[in-house]
Formats: structure tokens, C-alpha cells, sequence
């Protein structure tokens, strides 16, 4: 390279003009050219239906499934001319750059001593990425699974492809109860979801229905629903009373009918939201709620002898919002990833299959009871991700859509996606 003062003005120009170019935040890497992208600039890839492979269920069922077999930079880039803003879900569980051999690229295995693992990686992701966000609808989402081996990296091709701002949520799914002992520090038993809406101004997420251990807590019933008894204080985070200083007030018990009001009156007990140790708190409303609380019986007044507890009835609720950590032994990829699949099929035939019902509470978390939704997975392997639509499908009667795709490595189109489906 010429140093600065041996450049002409034209190289210097273009100097300059290359340094302004360059990303000032972000992920920077050396991007290797991948064949199959370079390809689709020249010709159009072609879906061939295989009629003698079509599964016809339900006859009179207008809702038609895909698989696709092929490689998956292909099938997105046909998806880009059929269903153009009309994916609801792209849910995704790409391959996660271990060094075990598990992905090829520009037909080579990409292996821990590949100097370029991380950036054909980030390359291979990247083109793939790009395909998605113009696939989804308005209000769509697109979520990878991913470990700690390529996070960072992946969260930060995210940001730049959907923006940061759609950045929805980092979820933790707790997949391996047991922990990977072979570890040589903490024994990992969890891997991330990454989700990204198209908009997260248009984008919705549904309650998931309450597990029997959640619908346990509400052991309390009135002639409205079950409930839970609620603190009236409130206490954690911004409940002190400078905090909240309109939701500071007194409240005034008749020891006689246990009513409460908040205006004085001859007898009443009079009640303020402090603790134990005499530190002023807040109540949870503010005093119109109460006000309204107490005359539509959602008020609670118990008396002992450490004098009078106030509480509202937390009524049950068909659902609850999902959390940022998912825990469950149906999460379990071993019990119901490996061992499903080692039941339909009498032997192994694919290595680290999700939960389908980790995948299924996700996808119900995205699209709810939205009919006619369309899911799209384009790194399918052994086709989980229709299994669990199904699956949905069965448990509510809703009508959906899935695009599953994947190539014939190993066979595993013929071998297992595609029967899998089938049963």
C-alpha cells in the first residue's frame, strides 16, 4: 500500500471516500463469496411439484402445506416472487458454527480449522437474512435459535438487517435440564431465541394459556371466577411514596362491617400504605380504582391480630404473557426432541432435534388464534417446525399454514422430514 504522501489526488480521493463508507458501529468481516448467491443473479431458480408425494389429510381443506427440497437460498429466493409479505413467522434454527462439520459452504464442509468459519458464517447468514425481512408481513416476526457460539455475532447481523429498534426479545429456553457436562466451565443447559418483528410498532405477541401449575395459584373462587389474593401494597421497584406520591392516601376500615372508604367517618380505623419497618409505601392504584375496588367487592379487608390486611382479587385469565426464560420438562430436547423422533422412526435418524413443543408454544406466542397465518422454516432438518404447527392445528382447529424447507443432505428430505410429516 502506497503511503499517504506518494498518493495522487484521484487515490487519495478514493481514500477517503472508502473510510466514509465504512460502518462506524457493528459487525465487520472479511465476506467470503458464496456460489449460490452469485448463481440466482444469473438464473431463476424453479419449484417442480412432486404430485406422487402430495399427503392429503382433509380432502375438503383449502390450506395447502409446503416442503421444499433444495437448498434454502434457492427456495427463498422463489419465495420472493410467490409470498412476498405474506409470511407471518419465520422461525429458524440455522446451523450454529460449532466446528462439528454440520454446515457446508460454497460445497465445502466448514470445520473448526477453517480460518474463514466466522466469516462464511456471518456471509451465509447474512444473504439468507436479507431474503427473510421481504418475506415477512407488516406485522411479522422472524426468530433464530442460536448458542453461545455465534450470539453476539448473530444479535448484531440481526440488529443490522431489521433494525435495532424491531429487536423484540432475547428469550432463554432452559433445553438440557441435565447440562452439557462435557463443559469445561458452567454446564450449559440453555440456548437463546432471537426475535425480530418486521415493525415493532404493528407487531402483537398473545398470551400463552396458563399451565395446571399456574391455574393452581388462583385457589380462591367467588360467583365471578377463581382469583388470588393481591397485596394492596405495593412493594419492589417505584413504590415509595415520593415515587408515587398520588397513590399515597388514607383509607378508613369500619371494624364492624369490615368495609372500607376513603372517606373518614366515627369508629373507621384509619390505614396507610406503610411497612414493617416504617417505611412509607404506595398503594397499586391510585384512589379512583380504589374507589371503585371497593364497591364492586374487588376489595379485600381481612382482620388479625396484628391488625388489617388489604387486598384485590387477581382474577384467572385465559392466558399469561410469555417470559423472557422458559422453563419446562416438555423444553427438554432429549425427552421430546431425540426420543420422539426414536419412537415414529424405531431408530436415530437425526442429531439435536428441537422440542415440538418448545417450537409449538413459540409459534403460538407469534400468531395466537390468527387464522390462515403462514410459517415459514427454511433450515427445517427433521421438520419439527410442521410437526408442531400440526400439532397446534389439532389442539384448536384453527386453520394455518407451514413452508418447511430443506435439502437432501443424508437423505434427510426423503428420509425424514417428509415422513415425519406424513405421520
Amino acid at each position: 500500500m502506497k503511503k499517504i504522501d506518494q498518493m495522487t489526488k484521484e487515490e487519495l480521493v478514493s481514500e477517503v471516500k472508502n473510510l466514509r463508507s465504512r460502518k462506524k458501529y457493528g459487525l465487520v468481516w472479511e465476506n467470503k463469496p458464496e456460489k449460490v448467491v452469485d448463481d440466482c443473479t444469473k438464473k431463476l431458480p424453479v419449484l417442480i411439484e412432486d404430485t406422487k408425494k402430495n399427503i392429503s389429510a382433509d380432502k375438503s381443506s383449502e390450506i395447502n402445506n409446503l416442503i421444499i427440497e433444495g437448498d434454502n437460498y434457492h427456495s427463498l429466493s422463489v419465495l420472493n416472487y410467490t409470498h412476498k409479505g405474506k409470511v407471518d413467522v419465520i422461525y429458524i434454527d440455522p446451523p450454529y458454527n460449532t466446528g462439528n462439520t454440520s454446515w457446508v459452504y460454497n460445497n465445502k464442509y466448514v470445520d473448526s480449522n477453517d480460518q474463514w468459519r466466522h466469516s462464511n458464517w456471518l456471509s451465509f447468514m447474512k444473504s439468507r437474512l436479507q431474503l427473510s425481512r421481504d418475506l415477512l408481513t407488516d406485522d411479522g416476526y422472524i426468530v433464530a435459535t442460536i448458542d453461545d457460539y455465534e450470539l453476539f455475532s448473530l444479535g448484531l447481523l440481526m440488529d443490522d438487517v431489521f433494525g435495532e429498534q424491531n429487536r423484540a426479545g432475547v428469550i432463554v429456553v432452559e433445553n438440557n435440564p441435565r447440562g452439557r457436562t462435557s463443559n469445561r466451565f458452567f454446564a450449559t443447559s440453555h440456548e437463546y431465541y432471537l426475535l425480530y418483528a418486521k415493525d415493532v410498532s404493528k407487531a402483537r405477541l398473545y398470551n400463552l394459556p396458563l399451565t395446571e401449575d399456574q391455574k393452581q395459584v388462583f385457589k380462591y373462587e367467588d360467583a365471578i371466577s377463581k382469583y388470588r389474593k393481591r397485596p394492596l401494597r405495593k412493594s419492589g421497584a417505584s413504590s415509595r411514596r415520593k415515587d408515587r406520591p398520588k397513590q399515597f392516601f388514607s383509607i378508613y376500615i369500619n371494624p364492624k362491617t369490615l368495609k372500607a372508604s376513603t372517606e373518614k367517618s366515627k369508629g373507621c380505623i384509619e390505614i396507610l400504605p406503610i411497612d414493617n419497618t416504617g417505611q412509607e409505601r404506595v398503594w397499586i392504584n391510585g384512589i379512583d380504582t380504589f374507589r371503585k375496588f371497593a364497591e364492586d367487592g374487588t376489595l379485600i379487608v381481612e382482620e388479625s391480630k396484628k391488625g388489617y390486611s388489604l387486598f384485590v382479587k387477581d382474577r384467572i385469565k385465559a392466558g399469561r404473557k410469555p417470559r423472557s426464560v422458559w422453563v419446562s420438562p416438555k423444553y427438554d430436547t432429549a425427552s421430546h426432541g431425540a426420543n420422539l423422533l426414536l419412537k415414529m422412526f424405531g431408530s436415530k435418524v437425526f442429531d439435536y432435534p428441537k422440542s415440538v413443543w418448545a417450537v409449538k408454544d413459540f409459534l403460538y406466542s407469534l400468531i395466537g388464534d390468527k387464522p390462515n397465518a403462514t410459517v415459514l422454516d427454511y433450515f427445517a432438518g427433521s421438520g419439527t417446525t410442521g410437526h408442531a404447527l400440526l400439532e397446534l392445528i389439532k389442539e384448536d382447529s384453527i386453520p394455518r399454514r407451514f413452508i418447511v424447507c430443506t435439502n437432501d443432505e443424508s437423505n434427510i428430505a426423503n428420509d425424514v422430514t417428509y415422513p415425519r410429516i406424513k405421520k
